[in-house]
């Protein structure tokens, strides 16, 4: 990762490092290369899109090559970042970045890889970060993989190999 997540006792996000994607969150040197942040920022006060309660109430948290996901207490995943190869499963805005949390899953209902939807949104069970990709457990111990698969870690023979 290019960056730092910290998760506080409180249940506040802060972040420190590179911001060239909006892996950190904010809006400081968002978009520029090499941009950084040495002082940690506390990420949900920056923004109305999240009410304080639920900002107040992250449980777990992963940092990516270029991106950020954390979940709160109702079993919801954020993410901001790099969506480039599809990392924060947006699917309508695959090539873009976000500094802003994104409520992941938003949009999975009809974009899924997979035939049956992906109920991600209120059902996290755990998750990780990888450099290019993302990988979540639901409430039914499904596996949900997105994003790069250049070296196969999608678990998919399609597409791996290539960016």
């Amino acid at each position: 990762a290019f960056h730092s997540v910290v998760l506080l006792m409180d249940g506040t996000v802060w972040t420190c490092g590179s911001n060239s994607k909006g892996q950190l969150g904010v809006p400081e040197k968002f978009g520029v290369w090499g941009g950084a942040t040495w002082s940690l920022q506390n990420v949900f006060t920056t923004w109305d899109v999240v009410d304080r309660a639920t900002a107040d109430d992250v449980i777990s948290i992963a940092a990516g090559g270029r991106h950020t996901l954390v979940q709160t207490v109702d079993k919801v995943l954020w993410g901001f970042g790099s969506n480039y190869y599809g990392q924060l499963a947006l699917w309508d805005s695959v090539g873009s970045s976000f500094h802003k949390p994104t409520r992941l899953g938003r949009d999975l209902e009809e974009n899924s890889l997979r035939a049956d939807p992906f109920h991600v949104v209120g059902n996290v069970e755990s998750f990780q970060a990888g450099k290019d990709f993302s990988m979540v457990v639901d409430g039914d111990q499904q596996v949900w993989l997105f994003g790069s698969n250049r070296f196969g870690q999608l678990m998919r023979q399609e597409n791996a190999g290539s960016w």
